[in-house]
């Protein structure tokens, strides 16, 4: 199992390569430029979400058991 260190990195070859893509296709079709500003606000919105909810707890469903 990869350490922790290796994952983050992992994460951040695939964000560059994303947003290298998403660059390259604003750029090659200048239509696609809302989608692009679309896709990266979603994403944008949902990392700041995911990190301000670190102390947020799972609990069990016992409903069912």
């Amino acid at each position: 199992m990869p350490s922790s260190a290796g994952a983050s990195a992992g994460f951040e070859r695939s964000t560059d390569s994303t947003v290298a893509a998403l660059v390259r296709t604003a750029v090659s079709r200048p239509a696609m430029v809302p989608a692009v500003a679309v896709y990266v606000g979603v994403t944008v919105v949902s990392r700041l979400l995911a990190c301000s909810r670190r102390g947020t707890a799972w609990h069990r469903d016992s409903s069912t058991r």
